[in-house]
């Protein structure tokens, strides 16, 4: 799962520090010596400090050089990066071509109902990032969902925003059971627009929500140390401290041209709503993927004069919250008897 861009027999330069989880090249397969010709992510080399750019990418991507080594940002090793991981697509479709077979040998293919989805994309050097962790870009958070239906259209597509919380209800539209009833779970049956006709973007739903709290990547210094007492078994005379004032906490939302993004301290969970609110208390990201698919020109620079778009947006993140998650205080994070920035120090 975690690769290795470092060639064979090279001296080791993405796992040169050290780093607690283990990396590995490619399998020695034929499937993965495959090469793609197709073309690197056009952001791979962002300055992570380019103007608008919140400080938690940084932090992540540093805080993964101590998990499975930093990438060095060159296009040989992107591209050893790109062709891995299409391979392990090719691998997973590999898995799943087998499964469709077996149905088929059963007699059940043809009314069968079958999902294919995923958790999350990969970054996969788009702004010098790999894996997943503190953004919102399209590159982690748009996955395919690709669904066989009996009385679903062959081979169409359809743009209607969709989210993971459709899954469930979508499931339960699947079998065709009118006393089916999903509760009070959010989330839509998408059922109705596999049908292959016209779908317009919001048939389903407005906007696509993402929430993102993670400790572990939130402080590099942090897990730099923990890194360093494990891998060499020496403790340090004094326990680092860990700065949850780092604004590596999102709350995101898409609807279907913008993409909206509020980094913030989780000591500061709050539901902004003004300008003043959200400029003061947060790092913002404003993109506009029609005319920027990269998200490379993050309009919230001037929030002063994007400032209608960034109200609107937020407006429909704080309804979205209301609607699918609830109360938002932090109060769900992990606390025991006391909250963990309370802790005064930290055994690593």
């Amino acid at each position: 799962m975690m690769f290795d861009t470092d060639l064979p027999g090279s001296e080791p330069v993405q796992t040169a520090g050290p780093t607690m989880v283990p990396v590995a090249p490619a399998p020695p397969s034929a499937l993965y010596a495959a090469t793609w010709d197709l073309p690197l992510p056009a952001t791979r080399h962002e300055a992570w400090d380019a103007p608008g750019r919140p400080a938690a990418h940084r932090d992540y991507q540093e805080a993964r050089r101590f998990l499975t080594g930093l990438i060095p940002d060159e296009d040989d090793r992107w591209q050893r990066f790109q062709d891995y991981y299409l391979n392990c697509i090719r691998d997973n479709d590999r898995q799943i071509a087998a499964l469709l077979a077996e149905l088929d040998d059963q007699g059940f293919l043809d009314d069968a109902v079958v999902i294919q989805t995923s958790d999350h994309g990969e970054l996969g050097g788009a702004h010098q990032m790999s894996g997943k962790g503190a953004t919102a870009y399209r590159e982690q958070n748009n996955v395919a969902l690709i669904i066989k239906h009996p009385d679903g259209a062959a081979g169409a597509t359809c743009d209607s925003l969709t989210s993971h919380l459709d899954l469930v209800p979508t499931i339960l539209g699947c079998t065709g059971l009118d006393s089916v009833d999903a509760g009070d779970l959010p989330g839509y049956d998408i059922t109705p627009v596999l049908s292959g006709g016209a779908a317009g973007l919001h048939d389903v739903r407005d906007g696509a929500l993402n929430n993102y709290n993670m400790f572990t990547l939130l402080d590099a210094d942090f897990l730099e140390a923990v890194a360093t007492a494990k891998v060499t078994g020496v403790q340090p005379e004094t326990p680092p401290q860990f700065d949850f004032s780092k604004r590596g906490a999102i709350r995101s939302v898409f609807d279907g041209r913008f993409r909206f993004s509020r980094y913030f301290s989780p000591l500061e969970h709050h539901r902004p709503e003004t300008l003043e609110e959200l400029t003061e208390r947060n790092d913002l990201e404003l993109f506009d993927l029609r005319s920027d698919p990269g998200e490379a020109n993050n309009l919230a620079i001037d929030a002063a004069g994007a400032a209608d778009t960034i109200l609107e947006m937020n407006a429909l993140l704080n309804r979205l919250i209301d609607e699918e998650v609830g109360v938002d205080d932090g109060s769900f994070l992990p606390t025991g008897t006391q909250k963990p920035w309370e802790v005064e120090r930290w055994d690593v």
